[in-house]
């Protein structure tokens, strides 16, 4: 047998035993599926009839808000990620790839921070903005296509695409764009019930895979992911990755926001990206708890 995996503990009191991550798929398959020797079939990903809360986190972007001309550098920037993203054309980190056919998720011809990117799903906020702005169908019909060739092209839990990090940033993704294409996802429900049961896969993996060794604001994205997927589900597992989320939240701002205001790494591009994420957080707890908790927005400001 294999030697067992560590199990992290958090000072909050969370621990998890995780499976091996996709820094380690260069493994055999039998090693690299984890403990429970699991894989992430595309049958999984239907979802029973478990209510999703809609959640206006957007709210103000609008048709009306879109037409103040401070918006149409936007816009037309929007117009190009979707012009792109129907030639399967994609740039990060100052470089471009075109895929003939479908998406290599995991091609290892292209440098694993720009696939890491590719996971992430940022580019749905183009599409979401041209969504806000009017009501054409050409953005929805990239988000499904994406949505789809990304379960189609992870079903096993393999690969870049079930890190821990990139399942956070792409979970947040995925669920504010359900609520920019609710009505197109009301109209279409074998996709919707797929999607759906997509996040909640990936949420259940997330959940026991936090990056407790990593914290900073790896955990960081962790927990705003389960925040994101807790508040979006009716269901007893949502409340545990709330409940989880809300743990670690309070021990991690306190551990990495120190008393001068200042983030523990010292560095500015981290500072600048966790109080992004800590105000966002607040935002949202505000929006689906009534008011964010008065610790979390004392060290915000």
């Amino acid at each position: 047998g294999h030697a067992p995996q560590p199990v992290h503990v958090h000072p909050a009191g969370v621990a998890v035993h995780p499976h091996l991550r996709a820094a380690d798929a260069h493994l055999p398959e039998d090693r690299a599926v984890g403990v429970r020797a699991f894989a992430v079939r595309r049958a999984d990903f239907a979802t029973p009839d478990v209510p999703f809360r809609r959640w206006n986190y957007q709210a103000g972007l609008g048709a009306e808000a879109l037409g103040d001309p401070r918006w149409r550098p936007n816009l037309e920037q929007a117009a190009r990620v979707l012009e792109a993203l129907e030639r399967n054309e994609f740039t990060f980190l100052n470089h471009t790839h075109r895929f003939e056919g479908a998406i290599g998720w995991n091609d290892p011809g292209l440098a694993q921070l720009w696939r890491y990117n590719l996971h992430y799903f940022h580019y749905l906020e183009a599409l979401q903005t041209l969504r806000a702005a009017s009501p054409g169908n050409a953005p929805y019909e990239q988000f499904k296509r994406l949505v789809s060739a990304w379960m189609d092209g992870n079903e096993r839990l393999l690969g870049d695409g079930w890190h821990p990090y990139t399942m956070s940033l792409r979970l947040v993704n995925w669920i504010n764009a359900a609520t920019t294409f609710a009505a197109e996802l009301g109209r279409d429900p074998e996709f919707r019930s797929r999607f759906l049961g997509s996040v909640r896969a990936q949420a259940a993996n997330l959940h026991g895979n936090l990056e407790l060794d990593v914290r900073g604001n790896h955990l960081l994205e962790n927990i705003r992911a389960l925040l994101w997927a807790g508040a979006s589900f009716d269901a007893p597992e949502a409340r545990r990755w709330k409940g989880t989320a809300m743990r670690l939240l309070r021990w991690e701002l306190d551990a990495q926001v120190g008393a001068d205001g200042g983030h523990f790494e010292r560095c500015p591009g981290y500072h600048v990206l966790v109080l992004r994420d800590f105000i966002e957080i607040a935002r949202w707890l505000g929006l689906v708890d009534g008011a964010a908790p008065a610790w979390l927005l004392d060290r915000v400001r």
